[in-house]
């Protein structure tokens, strides 16, 4: 299967188990630890939109597991962050400054299937 067609069943399967209520502390019967889990598979998609060379999904991808594990006080391991600091490095140094803060801000303020529509269209 190419690339592409990896990204959007990832995405489509994530958007599936995700519920539309995302965030919550217990979002449709699932606990913390499964939208931390879900919200992990958001960084996997953007390490996808990386090797992809589309850094500005990237971005919003990052941006919106960022949000949405503040909103649910979910917090990473130490080696989470370092991987998860790694990755928006990597998507910041892909675009120009106005772009990166562009596509942060519009993740952040994302509903999580909004930012899945876009990977699944990407």
């Amino acid at each position: 299967m190419s690339e592409s067609g990896r990204l959007r069943q990832g995405a489509r399967a994530i958007w599936e188990a995700t519920p539309a209520a995302c965030p919550g502390a217990v979002l449709a019967g699932r606990t913390l630890a499964s939208v931390g889990e879900q919200l992990g598979n958001l960084e996997d998609l953007a390490r996808i939109a990386h090797a992809r060379d589309t850094p500005r999904l990237m971005a919003q991808l990052l941006a919106t597991a960022a949000a949405n594990r503040q909103s649910n006080g979910i917090l990473l391991s130490a080696r989470e962050l370092e991987s998860f600091d790694r990755a928006v490095a990597s998507a910041r140094g892909a675009l120009d400054d106005a772009t990166f803060r562009s596509a942060w801000a519009t993740g952040a303020g994302s509903p999580v299937e909004d930012v899945l529509r876009l990977a699944d269209t990407a």
